[in-house]
């Protein structure tokens, strides 16, 4: 089963529960740079990260219903305006890219590769697969992340999709203009045919990075020092899909889905408890469809999320 489906049928059955129908980092916000191999030797990854060949898994019908849709917001949590701007594409998140421009990944519905298109402030414009280690378009990988980290972009994405038994592995990548990204490090191995998905990067004020990642209803909060590898350090179980993000008053804030759509959670202790903050996206603005995926760019103002 594709894991998009595996995960909105995980969504929908709990939301089923209720009898109702119903996937960054502050993407445009810029960190201190990491050490960052470009140019290195993939091999020297686990397999889970290794990029072996393009995309040969065609179109994905159960995402041919997905749109990308975007608000703008002057907060991260009061969102007006939201317009569905490209048909047939999912999981999207959004970054300011090192030119300036705003970028948003997310995965084709037609190819099933992960594309980057750039938002010009009224259309989002299809720019090109991406290409990993010299591979474009690369087999397996979903649920793009992006970080701005100053002249460049960190990638996180789940690796190790496109065979069922496979080792799977949230890895990391690089790359100086959006497009053409290297490998970087292993950042969480999650083992064969784990159904983790959907990570989402942010720096803390005392430069430790944290990673979420989704759990079906559930979002687990990993921690690393270095940004390249992270242990789990905390669970929050109002919902799965998660975007990382930073208030601005220097607070934590997790976005997920949840029953009612998507909701705003804060931490002042870093990620290990969590208080509900607001309902940012209700799920009746989309009367019988699914609202989820969540991206925050605040230097460009918009939230982004997926209508399926």
């Amino acid at each position: 089963m594709s894991k998009f489906l595996w995960m909105q049928n995980r969504l929908v059955g709990a939301l089923a529960v209720c009898g109702l129908l119903a996937g960054a980092c502050g993407g445009g916000e810029n960190n201190p740079v990491e050490p960052s191999p470009l140019g290195g030797d993939p091999s020297r990854l686990t397999p889970a990260c290794q990029i072996t060949r393009t995309s040969t898994s065609g179109p994905v019908a159960q995402l041919f219903s997905h749109t990308i849709t975007i608000g703008s917001t002057a907060d991260g949590v009061a969102v007006t305006g939201l317009t569905e701007v490209l048909p047939k594409a999912s999981v999207p998140d959004g970054v300011v890219l090192p030119d300036g421009s705003v970028g948003i990944y997310y995965v084709d519905a037609t190819t099933h590769a992960v594309w980057l298109g750039r938002w010009t402030g009224t259309t989002l414009v299809p720019v090109s697969a991406i290409t990993i280690d010299g591979v474009p378009a690369p087999e397996g990988v979903v649920d793009p992340d992006a970080t701005n980290l100053g002249g460049r972009v960190r990638l996180a994405y789940l690796a190790g999709f496109a065979v069922p038994e496979a080792v799977r592995a949230m890895c990391l990548a690089d790359s100086y203009d959006g497009i053409n990204f290297q490998s970087v490090s292993v950042a969480w191995e999650l083992g064969v045919g784990a159904t983790q998905t959907d990570p989402s990067l942010v720096r803390l004020a005392n430069g430790a990075w944290l990673m979420a990642i989704s759990d079906g209803y559930t979002t687990r909060i990993g921690q690393s020092s270095s940004g390249l590898s992270f242990s789990q350090i905390s669970t929050m179980t109002a919902g799965g899909v998660p975007e990382l993000s930073l208030t601005s008053d220097g607070r934590l804030r997790l976005y997920v889905c949840q029953l009612n759509g998507i909701g705003s959670h804060v931490s002042s202790d870093g990620g290990l408890t969590w208080t509900e903050e607001r309902l940012v996206v209700s799920l009746d603005r989309f009367p019988g469809r699914m609202v989820c995926d969540p991206s925050y760019v605040p230097a460009a103002g918009l939230f982004i999320v997926k209508v399926g």
